[in-house]
């Protein structure tokens, strides 16, 4: 599908996902869309930021392109899905973007995590969360309430392979105390 916002097109969403938008500010006028693509034939994603155009036609009206993501080729294909979910934080202006590739290893399916820094309009390097056999189609980002700088990543998987390296766990077995107050 062509998407009026772009002109690269999209893997099929009722196959593989769509896109994800979230809307910055409180008026019609003050406001900003971003646009997170889906994978496009191109085998990258993208971030689309609506240009102000007030008073009409209005955000959403415009996109421009403000920064892109290129999937490694596994086996000389392109990504299959991205399919992203995305939070704002307004505290850190930081845009937390998960989504989806193909693992190197032509079997698995990575989950990612991306930082894109509203104020900057840059897109950080991808984090690989968690890598498995089969991702649930359930996955899903949050920013914590309360004026945290925290985000939240919830997966549902099968037969997952640890990315993150598990801290060595020791027994304690002397302990002294240098004042007693």
């Amino acid at each position: 599908m062509i998407s009026p916002i772009d002109n690269i097109l999209w893997s099929s969403e009722l196959v593989t996902g769509n896109a994800q938008f979230i809307e910055i500010g409180s008026t019609i006028f003050g406001s900003t869309i971003y646009v997170v693509s889906q994978v496009r034939a191109d085998n990258t994603f993208a971030v689309f930021k609506s240009e102000p155009a007030p008073p009409q036609p209005g955000p959403g009206f415009k996109f421009d392109i403000k920064a892109t993501y290129t999937f490694p080729t596994v086996d000389g294909k392109n990504n299959t899905s991205f399919d992203p979910v995305v939070t704002y934080n307004p505290v850190v202006q930081k845009i937390y973007i998960v989504g989806t590739q193909d693992n190197p290893d032509g079997v698995n399916i990575d989950v990612l995590s991306f930082i894109y820094d509203v104020a900057t309009d840059t897109l950080g390097t991808p984090i690989t969360l968690v890598s498995a056999s089969y991702i649930r189609d359930s996955y899903d980002v949050c920013s914590l309430a309360g004026g945290s700088s925290t985000h939240f990543v919830a997966v549902a998987m099968t037969t997952p392979s640890e990315i993150w390296q598990t801290p060595t766990v020791s027994d304690v077995t002397n302990v002294n105390i240098a004042v007693n107050s």
